[in-house]
């Protein structure tokens, strides 16, 4: 388990706790206030053994265009398959994320199926790696490294990370955090 403190919890940035939800994942809010006209709270994460797929709303899209990728991967663990649409604009970000989300969930043995503004999941919950991953070419976008890592830390396998200075766009300290948490990362 884990507690983020004092994170800004609007309902515009918010869209990945209500996602993950849906999908039965353990997480609260608490300690919300006002600071500065932002609500901010405490965010609570328990670890959950079973995570349903969604269906995910359309409406929901907006509110989680940039979690979209670890979101898909946390899709990929659960039991059944997830759904997307009108996802068509994570294909103009910084890459094309959905092309990029399809490569890499068929690398690790996720089935999915895209198309130009749509994807299918079909998650395993019973997914563990032990092959060696390389993670290279994804035109330096911030998210698809940060997703890497989580992958790298959460399902095993050896991992080889290439371009990790694109995470200084948005997150300098990603790593820095995650070693504080006790990843081990070289």
């Amino acid at each position: 388990k884990i507690i983020i403190k004092n994170v800004n919890v609007n309902k515009s940035r918010t869209g990945i706790i209500d996602i993950l939800k849906i999908m039965k994942a353990k997480i609260s809010l608490k300690n919300k206030k006002n600071y500065n006209g932002e609500y901010v709270a405490d965010i609570f994460v328990k670890s959950s053994k079973i995570l349903k797929p969604i269906n995910c709303p359309v409406e929901m899209n907006s509110r989680s265009i940039d979690e979209f990728l670890l979101i898909f991967l946390v899709c990929a663990s659960a039991k059944g398959v997830s759904k997307f649409n009108k996802i068509g604009e994570l294909r103009n970000k910084e890459t094309d994320r959905l092309k990029f989300a399809n490569t890499f969930l068929n690398k690790i043995g996720i089935k999915t199926e895209v198309t130009r503004d749509s994807f299918k999941i079909y998650g395993n919950p019973n997914l563990k790696l032990n092959k060696t991953y390389k993670i290279k070419n994804f035109d330096k976008d911030h998210r698809a490294c940060m997703l890497s890592f989580i992958a790298a830390l959460t399902l095993g396998g050896k991992w080889v990370i290439s371009d990790i200075d694109s995470i200084n766009t948005s997150f300098p300290n990603f790593i820095s955090l995650l070693k504080n948490l006790g990843a081990k990362i070289n």
